[in-house]
């Protein structure tokens, strides 16, 4: 009752929730989420594989940016499996669901600020600044998304759910695209020193 009132308090809930229709609606996107959520454990487990092989190129001092991608693309798939458990976690009450979404979305977009500002800021031989433009913005418009959605399913507008999928969707082909570059980045950096360029 503390949590909704305070979502209340805040705008974020309105008075006509049903809870029975939020059940319907979340039982109905149960597959989406199970199956975004099994992409993301699988795809983050063959990039930590892949790049464990590579480890000693991510860590030389000259790479720092190669990690820091790394870690970015990383926490992005973590988020979508966070994300994607706890929109599976039976009977929770919409205020909760809410409140979890709220605080996916805002420390998604806390982090992909701090990223973009980070990204833009810093130099980089191997990614363009316009390169790195095109892999924080995303991560920042699904977070809008999740705020949308978390504040439909606060007024009882069941269509709020709707809008996560296309976060979802962004996320997942964002970590994809930068896992991609990430191989590709530590693979140029290994034939740069294996050919002493």
């Amino acid at each position: 009752m503390l949590v909704l009132g305070l979502l209340t308090r805040l705008g974020l809930v309105g008075a006509d929730l049903d809870p029975e229709s939020a059940r319907r609606a979340l039982e109905a996107w149960h597959d989406f989420y199970l199956l975004s959520g099994t992409a993301a454990v699988t795809l983050a487990g063959l990039l930590f594989v892949s790049l464990s092989f590579n480890l000693e190129h991510l860590l030389h001092e000259s790479r720092v940016h190669l990690l820091r991608f790394a870690r970015n693309t990383m926490l992005t798939y973590v988020l979508v499996l966070v994300l994607s458990l706890l929109m599976l976690v039976p009977h929770v009450p919409v205020s909760g669901i809410v409140l979890q979404l709220v605080v996916l979305g805002l420390m998604l977009g806390v982090l992909s600020v701090f990223s973009l500002v980070g990204w833009v800021r810093r130099t980089d031989t191997v990614f363009t600044r316009r390169h790195r433009l095109r892999r924080a913005l995303p991560p920042i418009a699904a977070s809008l998304l999740m705020l949308g959605g978390a504040y439909g399913l606060g007024h009882g507008e069941i269509d709020g759910l709707a809008s996560m999928s296309p976060a979802v969707c962004l996320l997942l082909a964002t970590a994809v695209w930068s896992s991609w570059d990430l191989l590709v980045g530590v693979a140029r950096a290994r034939r740069g020193e294996l050919t002493g360029a």
